[in-house]
C-alpha cells in the first residue's frame, strides 16, 4: 500500500472533518430513524463514504405506515437492470450493513410484523450470500437477542418515536425468517446466484432455531422441500 504524502493526509483528514460536520448540520433535521441510521453506521462501518451508505439504505428502505407504500419497489423487483444498479452499489459494504439495514427497516414499518418487505428480503439475502460468512455472525447475533444492544438503546431513548420494543423485536423475527427462507427455496435467476449448499444447509439450520423461538415462525415447507427433488443449483 503506497505511502500518504503530507498534503494528501491533510486532504484526508479535511475530508473526515468535513462529514463530520455536515452530518452535525444535518442531524437535527433528520427523523429520529434516520438520526439512528447515521449513528449506526458511524458505530458498526466507521468509513469515508458512510454517506454514500447512507443513502444507499434510504433507497432501499422507506417508511411504511399502509400497503401503498410499498409501491416504490415495483419498478426494481420487475425490471433486473434496475435491480442490478442497486447490486452494483453494495459491492463495497461489509457484512456490518446488516445491523443498520434490519434496524432502520424495523423501526420504519407500522403495518403487523409478519407482513413482507419484499425488496428488503432479497437485498437482506443476497447481502448474506455475498459477505458469508462474516454476515452468519450477525445474523447469529440477531437469533440470539434481536436488535443490538446500540439499538436497543436507541429505541429506549427515542420512544415516542418508535413502535415498542417487542414489536421491533417481532418485526426481527420474521425478516429473519423471510430472508433466510429466500435462500433456502429460491432457485438460480436474473437477480438470485443460487446457494451454494454450505450456506443453504446453514440457512436450514438457522431456520428450525429460530421456529424453536416463537410459534409465529412456520418452516413445515422445509419437510416438503426436503421430500421433493433437488433443487437446480
Amino acid at each position: 500500500m503506497p505511502t500518504l504524502t503530507l498534503p494528501q493526509i491533510g486532504i484526508l483528514v479535511l475530508v473526515i472533518v468535513g462529514l463530520i460536520v455536515l452530518m452535525r448540520l444535518i442531524q437535527p433535521k433528520l427523523s429520529p430513524a434516520e438520526r439512528y441510521l447515521l449513528h449506526e453506521i458511524q458505530r458498526k462501518s466507521p468509513q469515508v463514504d458512510n454517506i454514500r451508505l447512507y443513502m444507499w439504505i434510504k433507497m432501499i428502505v422507506h417508511p411504511v405506515t399502509q400497503p401503498s407504500d410499498l409501491e416504490y419497489q415495483e419498478r426494481f423487483l420487475s425490471d433486473a437492470e434496475q435491480m442490478k444498479v442497486i447490486l452494483e452499489q453494495m459491492q463495497s459494504f461489509g457484512a456490518a450493513i446488516l445491523y443498520p439495514l434490519f434496524g432502520f427497516e424495523a423501526m420504519n414499518w407500522r403495518l403487523a410484523p409478519e407482513q413482507h418487505d419484499p425488496l428488503f428480503e432479497r437485498i437482506a439475502a443476497l447481502l448474506i450470500i455475498r459477505r458469508f460468512p462474516h454476515t452468519a455472525e450477525v445474523i447469529e447475533d440477531f437469533v440470539a437477542k434481536g436488535p443490538d444492544t446500540l439499538t436497543r438503546q436507541f429505541i429506549e431513548k427515542n420512544s415516542n418515536a418508535f413502535p415498542p420494543l417487542s414489536t421491533i423485536q417481532q418485526r426481527y423475527l420474521h425478516n429473519l425468517a423471510a430472508v433466510l427462507q429466500i435462500m433456502v427455496t429460491t432457485h438460480r435467476n436474473e437477480w438470485w446466484p443460487g446457494t451454494n449448499p454450505a450456506i443453504q444447509e446453514w440457512a436450514e439450520s438457522t431456520l428450525r432455531r429460530l421456529a424453536k423461538t416463537s410459534a409465529d415462525i412456520d418452516v413445515s415447507f422445509l419437510e416438503k422441500q426436503s421430500n421433493s427433488e433437488p433443487k437446480a443449483e
